[in-house]
């Protein structure tokens, strides 16, 4: 007992004295610090957080409209007390001189109102220039506070822009950056000499250490879970009604990560690397998103549904004429009242595609979401290709496409793979010397295009439909992979550093999607066709499951899917146990939202309801989706990467409060550690602390405009 009680006099010491060294707390730099939340009752036609021009320092910066009641308002959960002063640097546009009231808010009470015009040096908001506003509230004693917001102080007002937003703490001088002027897509690699880009990867089970490729649950553990209902839920989805805009990381990362496809997976870093990813098809079609066009479903409530389910990876369908003439999207993305999440100047009707697939490539950085762009089809709203060129367009226009893309997303640091053409089928063959329908040679040609653009790139590849001699008489477009189990089939491109680059990635689905395959036994092993077909854990075993350990390089379900069928939920739970059994431990649903065929989505095709058993599925066979959190980070090293089983919750409280430079983050884990030490509970895990509330969103519900 004595020495419980000296261990808790030492923790309370060392409390105290980080609570004498507090740290800057930057709320707003190219990206909206995760400690804190966007609550503005601004739209996105009235507020943007990545701004291109003008800029202070860095990449981005604010942009807000203050009509009349529009709110720009970020909390977080007593984060910063009175004792901070609130800097930052606007700019008047072309108007200047705007009348902006900035209030100081403890959780939702408004508790303190600060006329922009006091913590400006010459009182007033200058025209195309930048100024360096000081707000002070120490008038309010020792208080924990909760948020600022940014609102018109006398009606309507022009457009302004803020930009380095910071909590300057008591007794440290503010660092002022040197105004430059960036390209979008380059980063400010290093905001001080004391800040550098450091990308944390994180795994998101229960686990006490990442699992490798071969730890993952057996057959045994995972049968009895994955057998359990597979029925469409109809609960209502709460966060329809929510739009705001999520903050957006900078682009600060790219040259931090490494990704390579070697050891059987895929590894960032060195660090093995787990996807569970969906396609959110749309732009294939008609250039945006399904859903999206419509204005069925925002970006945030898109994106909030991945994440909140531990969604690491979104894969985007495209076309080849989408890439090639970057046509203008003919729809007006989002409303009032229903903001899509696309900048005001980007979703009227008149924006070129590749220029909305840009703002929800940047959105996805807000919420950890990793890219892949998948090659889907030639033209626009076609068919299927079963080859990579058909009579309209070339290979030579193919491998144009890729290296254009290429070069427009080499500095978007979550894009990450390049799925080079989907669905491979019919006459297409591997590895058979003919130029006009060897997919294997295609590919190294398409990939080596790719990779001598500089990208750090994965590159997907997958099979074909039929090989010389196969051992399976039917198989699944893209799924056929037998060709690449001989020496002579795999892929081999023309750097030997390009190599670790290959990953290969079938696509399965259910047989109600592929008539061709009819289970015979409601057994889960039961046998399935006829003739050389085999039951499904052979068949899989002979289609793509002893990739990985002839060639040593991943393989990635890169579609797979099913309808409602009876016959696709026994289909369902025998493709999630050996998936799990044999060390699969990153695939892509098919899709967000069921499709024109009927095939099951995360969604259904109203975008209304969630499917909670599909999600619970997604679950268990994914127990560890991986988590790259590429933000900037206080550190000695550079480039030092973090790998750890936190989920995303408990790695919020350990890391986001960490960057955001609060000494709060420390005093808590103290506190949690006397709490063990003083309830003797061995083994404990480090979750939720009473002073970090998690749950922001619930907390400020009720956040109204402000009362002038």
């Amino acid at each position: 007992m004595e020495k419980e009680v000296l261990m808790l006099r030492l923790l309370l010491v060392v409390g105290l004295l980080t609570l004498c060294y507090a740290q800057d707390l930057m709320v707003y730099n190219d990206t909206l610090n995760p400690v804190f939340k966007d609550v503005s009752t601004a739209d996105a036609q009235h507020k943007s957080l990545v701004n291109r021009k003008p800029v202070f320092s860095g990449a981005t910066s604010i942009s807000f409209i203050p009509d009349g009641a529009n709110t720009l308002s970020f909390i977080c959960s007593n984060c910063f007390n009175s004792s901070y002063t609130l800097q930052f640097y606007v700019n008047g546009g072309t108007s200047g001189n705007q009348k902006i009231v900035i209030t100081i808010l403890e959780k939702s009470l408004q508790i303190l109102k600060i006329p922009i015009s006091s913590c400006l040096e010459k009182s007033f908001i200058p025209s195309n220039s930048w100024a360096l506003a000081s707000c002070k509230f120490s008038n309010l004693s020792n208080t924990a506070l909760s948020g600022i917001s940014f609102q018109s102080a006398s009606g309507p007002q022009p457009q302004l822009f803020l930009d380095q937003i910071t909590l300057i703490a008591p007794s440290v001088k503010p660092i002022k950056p040197t105004p430059s002027i960036s390209h979008p897509l380059k980063s400010s690699r290093s905001r001080s000499r004391s800040i550098s880009a450091s990308p944390i990867i994180k795994h998101s089970p229960s686990h006490s250490k990442a699992p490798s490729h071969s730890s993952l649950p057996s057959r045994s553990q995972h049968k009895a879970s994955l057998s359990s209902s597979l029925k469409p839920s109809n609960t209502p989805n709460p966060s329809t009604s929510i739009s705001a805009a999520p903050s957006i990381h900078p682009i600060i990362c790219e040259a931090k990560l490494h990704w390579s496809s070697s050891s059987n997976g895929i590894l960032l870093n060195k660090n093995p690397f787990y996807i569970k990813g969906v396609s959110w098809f749309g732009f294939e079609t008609h250039y945006v998103p399904d859903g999206l066009g419509s204005n069925s479903i925002s970006l945030y409530r898109a994106f909030t549904l991945l994440s909140k389910n531990n969604f690491n990876s979104l894969r985007i369908p495209i076309s080849l004429e989408m890439v090639l003439s970057n046509p203008i999207d003919p729809f007006s993305l989002g409303t009032n009242s229903n903001p899509s999440g696309i900048p005001a100047a980007t979703s009227k009707p008149g924006s070129k595609a590749l220029d909305i697939l840009d703002q929800i490539i940047l959105y996805a950085q807000g919420f950890n979401i990793l890219i892949v762009l998948d090659m889907h089809v030639l033209q626009t709203n076609g068919t299927a290709n079963p080859l990579w060129y058909d009579t309209k367009y070339t290979e030579a226009q193919m491998t144009q496409g890729w290296v254009t893309l290429a070069q427009r997303y080499k500095t978007y640091w979550n894009v990450f793979a390049a799925d080079l053409k989907s669905n491979i089928h019919g006459i297409a063959t591997w590895n058979s010397g003919d130029l006009s329908t060897d997919w294997m040679s295609a590919s190294q040609r398409i990939s080596n295009a790719i990779l001598n653009t500089g990208v750090n790139w994965l590159i997907f590849i997958q099979g074909v439909e039929n090989v010389a001699d196969q051992q399976n008489n039917v198989h699944f477009w893209g799924g056929n992979f037998e060709g690449v189990q001989k020496s002579s089939g795999q892929i081999i491109l023309e750097r030997p550093e390009y190599q670790d680059r290959i990953v290969y990635s079938p696509h399965v689905f259910g047989p109600s999607v592929e008539a061709e395959i009819q289970i015979k036994s409601k057994d889960k092993g039961g046998s399935i066709g006829s003739g050389k077909n085999k039951d499904y854990n052979t068949r899989w075993n002979i289609d793509f499951g002893a990739v990985p350990n002839i060639t040593g390089r991943a393989v990635v379900i890169g579609e797979f899917g099913g309808k409602n069928a009876s016959q696709d939920e026994i289909w369902l739970t025998t493709i999630g146990e050996y998936l799990i059994q044999n060390n699969f431990n990153s695939i892509y649903y098919w899709s967000l939202t069921s499709d024109f065929s009927g095939r099951r989505g995360l969604l259904d095709k109203n975008w209304k309801n969630e499917d909670q058993e599909l999600l619970e599925w997604m679950k268990k066979v994914v127990a560890s989706p991986s988590v790259v959190d590429c933000q900037e980070k206080s550190t000695k090293s550079e480039g030092s990467i973090v790998v750890n089983t936190r989920t995303r919750e408990e790695s919020l409280m350990w890391i986001g409060i960490g960057v955001g430079g609060s000494s709060c983050g420390l005093v808590c884990v103290l506190v949690l550690v006397v709490v063990v030490l003083v309830r003797k509970r061995k083994n404990r895990k480090f979750v939720k602390s009473a002073n970090i509330n998690l749950e922001a969103e619930a907390e400020y519900s009720d956040f109204r405009p402000l009362d002038l």
